[in-house]
């Protein structure tokens, strides 16, 4: 858990400073370092879930966090063929 508040701290809007249409189409409500920080810390919980899934071979869990996370993206125009 450490290591992800310490990805929290390290993250910052400078990420966009080369691609400022990708911020503003995408991902227009990271307006500042702690929501963009936010986000990767509930982006790095997601992987974490998806990863355990798998390794359990839990077919079932691994599928509706696919689901979970595409329905969230598809504001985004991210889609799943799940």
């Amino acid at each position: 858990m450490q290591s992800i508040i310490n990805c929290h701290h390290s993250l910052s809007l400078s990420f966009f400073s080369k691609h400022p249409d990708m911020q503003s189409k995408f991902y227009g409500r990271l307006t500042d370092d702690d929501t963009l920080g936010d986000h990767g810390v509930r982006v790095l919980n997601a992987v974490g879930v998806l990863v355990k899934a798998a390794n359990d071979q839990d077919d079932e869990k691994l599928v509706g966090k696919i689901h979970e996370v595409s329905d969230r993206s598809i504001d985004r125009a991210i889609l799943t063929t799940i």
